[in-house]
């Protein structure tokens, strides 16, 4: 283990090693050419240098902070009995219904094309801690026939042609008239309609991708739609406590709803600056199972208290710990853009020049510098 870690210091000293040859050596003799040119405010080599300059000093101070961490690190003493660092895992591709196997190593070991995944990556964390004996044989039998029969379903609606973003859309319509049976106070009745409301949710980004047909813009208008439901749903509760002047539970619905907009807002907009906001437990499909619950039990009024308190408790969280990773200089990935008419009023020699004295971007799955990284969070639904 002491080699592997060896040969990550290596490698990160070498990355050190050129960064700081283009940091004290490349850019000042750019910035000095871009100078030259005369007025800096519309001077687009001179606004590159600059970018750079600021993204090369980002990046140096973040990889000797994880050379200190790497320095700290004990590759001897690892648990066996679960995965760790090391271990070969072996999953099954529902879709493909073939297994894959992954490796788990450091951000600086990282290449997803050769089986070898971070630790630091989501799939390097949702594998992390486990172990054949995490799940009973009971729930993992449940867990397949209900698999088994959502695999049906979507199967059986691609080989229809039926666009996915209709069944997104479909899914709302759905959570409508739950709202409406809300609104009339019929709970259990909307609990079985959100039953099969979240069936849609669950299968159109499946049934895209069985059909090939996974888009950007698809990802975009499910996260909408889903919003919307929320709202809709949280819509006909204050309906019904409103028409019943029961103030007290209209302002908890109130409440349930802000925290419901604001967890998915806190770690979208915190996911512009740091690498990942997953913080807190009330995501949307724990809400929804919460509602579900209370509706067809016919407790609405605990679950409201729950979904008043326990979302906005995940946002104050997810406010805590993007401060906490701001501080540490946990942010994302800058990535410099010329405008396109700068681009075409940059002379032959210099367009050449930018070309190769731009480094390709830092291999692995994660990136330790300031800026918007490109969004790689599921597969585009």
């Amino acid at each position: 283990m002491s080699d592997a870690v060896a040969k990550i210091r290596k490698k990160l000293e070498e990355e050190v090693r050129t960064v700081e040859h283009e940091l004290n050596l490349e850019l000042p003799k750019e910035l000095m050419k871009a100078r030259a040119h005369g007025d800096l405010s519309e001077n687009a080599e001179y606004k590159y240098a600059k970018e750079r300059q600021s993204y090369l000093s980002a990046r140096l101070g973040q990889l000797k902070k994880r050379l200190g961490d790497v320095s700290m690190l004990n590759l001897d003493n690892l648990p066996t009995d679960r995965a760790g660092y090391g271990s070969r895992v072996c999953l099954l591709d529902l879709q493909k219904s073939a297994e894959v196997e992954y490796k788990l190593v450091t951000p600086e070991e990282a290449d997803a094309t050769n089986g070898l995944i971070s630790t630091s990556s989501p799939i390097g964390k949702a594998l992390l801690g486990r172990s054949e004996r995490t799940n009973h044989m009971v729930t993992r039998k449940i867990g397949e026939v209900l698999r088994w029969v959502l695999y049906k379903i979507v199967h059986a609606l691609a080989a229809t042609g039926v666009e996915p973003n209709f069944l997104t859309f479909l899914g709302l319509v759905i959570n409508i008239v739950a709202a409406y049976l809300f609104a009339k106070g019929r709970f259990p009745a909307a609990g079985g309609v959100m039953i099969l409301a979240g069936l849609f949710d669950m299968v159109d980004g499946r049934v895209a991708r069985a059909q090939g047909r996974v888009t950007k813009f698809g990802a975009f208008f499910d996260s909408v739609i889903d919003r919307y439901s929320d709202l809709v749903l949280y819509l006909g509760l204050l309906i019904h406590y409103a028409n019943r002047s029961r103030n007290r539970y209209a302002v908890l619905v109130g409440v349930a709803m802000a925290g419901s907009v604001m967890v998915s807002y806190t770690r979208a907009r915190a996911e512009s600056l740091i690498p990942e906001c997953k913080a807190g437990f009330w995501e949307r499909p724990e809400r929804i199972v919460l509602l579900i619950i209370g509706a067809l039990a016919n407790k609405i009024a605990p679950a409201l208290w729950l979904l008043a308190i326990g979302p906005n408790i995940t946002v104050i969280h997810r406010i805590i710990y993007t401060w906490r990773e701001a501080k540490a200089g946990h942010f994302v990935e800058v990535v410099p853009v010329t405008a396109p008419e700068a681009e075409s009023a940059k002379p032959p020699e210099t367009a050449a020049l930018e070309s190769t004295t731009r480094p390709a971007a830092p291999q692995g799955e994660e990136s330790l510098v300031p800026g918007v990284a490109v969004p790689q969070r599921g597969s585009g639904r």
